[in-house]
């Protein structure tokens, strides 16, 4: 065993242990027995109907919130260290449970009904508290698609080539939603910021309303990008408020011919 300041090394090349954080460590394992010990000291003098153990976690709870951050560092410390090893803590309970075999059998159809009607109250329970928090807070998000069947394709006076992408909304449309959007390129042969009004890759932002199910966002291509060759740029959906993104990409085609514009989702 040597030491080294904070450290002990035990064994050539074996485990080292930090002073400092089995101090930490350590009075985590006293916190937490504390609290255990005073939740079964109390539950039995008052006869409580309430196991010692769950007055203990309440108890800890409280003691937790009303003080120092450092405290909630050592029980993370001590927590750490048990919940890798909680397999081994149920070993009395299975060996208790074989010295009773001979009770269990006589009564294996009550205790057999009573687990399965507890697991069916406790995922009742479970449903229902799903159910009220979900109506509470105003139902499941909406989802937000951009993706369309259809492209609409104009050309301005100026030379102008709007691209424009309708963006949907589903589900609970009670509330107002937005998402972001920006343009980038994509492919070997990607469109430049060059080939974007302003020369410079758009993007924007696209409001719902409450009871809005569809907008459009527009991509403006300049009409003096060049044609020669096929350009591809991609409008990518993110920074959702009020709603989730299921399909986040839309694929755009500056072609040579305005008749082969076109472009594909992604999700």
């Amino acid at each position: 065993m040597q030491f080294c300041g904070r450290k002990i090394s035990v064994g050539r090349g074996g485990y080292v242990l930090d002073i400092g954080e089995a101090t930490f460590m350590l009075t985590g394992f006293f916190y937490l027995l504390f609290f255990l010990f005073a939740g079964e000291f109390i539950a039995r003098e008052l006869s409580l109907p309430l196991p010692g153990s769950i007055l203990g976690m309440a108890l800890l709870l409280v003691w937790l919130s009303l003080s120092r951050k450092r405290n909630s560092e050592n029980l993370l410390k001590a927590s750490d260290t048990i919940l890798p090893n909680m397999p081994i803590m149920f070993v009395p309970v299975g060996v208790g449970v074989m010295a009773y075999w001979a009770l269990l059998s006589q009564n294996s159809v009550a205790i057999g009904a009573a687990l399965i009607v507890s697991t069916f109250i406790g995922l009742s329970v479970t449903a229902f508290t799903f159910g009220a928090v979900r109506r509470w807070r105003g139902g499941i998000l909406p989802t937000i698609t951009i993706g369309p069947t259809s492209m609409s394709f104009a050309e301005g006076s100026n030379g102008i080539m709007n691209y424009s992408f309708p963006v949907t909304r589903s589900g609970n449309l009670t509330g107002t939603s937005s998402v972001g959007w920006f343009v980038s390129g994509t492919d070997t042969n990607m469109a430049e910021a060059s080939d974007f009004i302003g020369s410079i890759f758009p993007s924007g932002a696209v409001l719902f309303a409450p009871n809005e199910t569809s907008k459009h966002l527009v991509v403006q291509v300049s009409g003096n990008a060049d044609l020669d060759a096929r350009k591809t740029f991609m409008v990518t959906l993110g920074g959702a408020s009020g709603a989730t993104i299921t399909t986040a990409m839309a694929q755009g085609t500056i072609a040579s011919h305005v008749a082969s514009r076109s472009y594909d989702c992604e999700n």
